[in-house]
This record gives structure tokens, C-alpha cells and sequence, in this order.
């Protein structure tokens, strides 16, 4: 366990809080290299806790959470159209595609998240139809 005190829990602490809402993170073109480099850094972070723990330790719930954090907020930058351009230079735009192209092969790098049960994530009979399922039958009766 870490301690209060050490670096790594503050680390961990500001990844958890900055990736705590990532619906509320820039989803501007031009903010694509920060964002991706902070997921880095997270994914990382995880990688570099799950070396430290002993084979066949569970996996602690935080960087089970923080993982799930970073997934949800890589997937939710792609969910969003630009509703604007970015002008920027080449160089920029070359910076922010290494950005996106680095996470993707660290992403790649991970096998399985240790600890993670490979089950459906959504279960129709317990949680009823979903969101997508909802607003088709919604637009079939309009």
C-alpha cells in the first residue's frame, strides 16, 4: 500500500482526479497531444504498479478504476465530431498524431488488464434495453 506521503500515491491521486470526469476534457483537434499524453502517462503508471505487484496479487480496485479511466476518456475523445477546425502548423499536427500514435501502441502493449474477468459489460435481462436500443424504438413510434 502506498503511503499518504510518497509521490506515487500524489501521482496517482492527480491522475484519478484529472481523469475523474473525462466527459469534461477538451475534445478541440488541437487539444489532442495534451490529452493523450496525460492517458500515456496514466496507462504507464498502471503498467509500471502492475510489474511492482507480486504474480498472482489481486489487482487494487484504484488502478483497476484509474485503467477504466483511462480507456473511457481515449475512447471519448474519438466519440465527439469537431464541431470546429484547428489551425495549426504542421508541426503541431505532426506533435499531436505522435501523441495519439504513442498511446496507441502503448495501448496495444497491454494484454489483459490483470484481475479483469472477460464477462459482458451489459446484460439486456438485468438492466433492460439500452440507450441506443431506447431512442430507435422512440424514433419508430414518431
Amino acid at each position: 500500500m502506498l503511503s499518504p506521503l510518497s509521490p506515487a500515491f500524489s501521482l496517482c491521486r492527480l491522475l484519478h482526479h484529472a481523469l475523474s470526469k473525462p466527459e469534461r476534457l477538451s475534445s478541440h483537434p488541437s487539444a489532442a497531444a495534451p490529452l493523450f499524453r496525460l492517458l500515456q502517462l496514466a496507462l504507464a503508471y498502471c503498467q509500471h504498479c502492475m510489474r511492482l505487484r507480486a504474480p498472482g496479487a489481486p489487482c487494487p480496485p484504484s488502478h483497476a478504476l484509474l485503467h477504466e479511466r483511462v480507456l473511457r476518456a481515449g475512447l471519448l475523445w474519438f466519440a465527439h465530431t469537431p464541431g470546429y477546425s484547428a489551425r495549426m502548423s504542421q508541426r503541431q499536427a505532426e506533435e499531436q498524431h505522435a501523441a495519439v500514435a504513442d498511446f496507441a501502441r502503448l495501448l496495444a502493449a497491454v494484454e489483459v488488464w490483470p484481475g479483469a474477468e472477460a464477462k459482458p459489460a451489459y446484460d439486456k435481462a438485468l438492466y433492460g434495453p439500452s440507450a441506443v436500443e431506447q431512442s430507435k424504438i422512440a424514433h419508430i413510434q414518431q
